[in-house]
């Protein structure tokens, strides 16, 4: 599951193992792994932004 600031969660799907997407909006995601390997961010790309978020959970 996703959220950004304000809207509901939504369920997100995977296009590979490090790209995400959501299928309510036109808006992909790039999973970031750290030094350690582990994925703690992503980047939504959205409106031609990327947006950087990171994992809280």
């Amino acid at each position: 599951m996703a959220q950004a600031t304000g809207p509901p969660q939504f369920e997100i799907f995977a296009e590979s193992e490090t790209k995400p997407f959501l299928k309510v909006v036109d808006a992909q995601s790039t999973f970031v792994p750290n030094n350690e390997g582990a994925v703690d961010r992503l980047i939504l790309h959205q409106n031609g932004q990327p947006i950087p978020g990171k994992k809280i959970k």
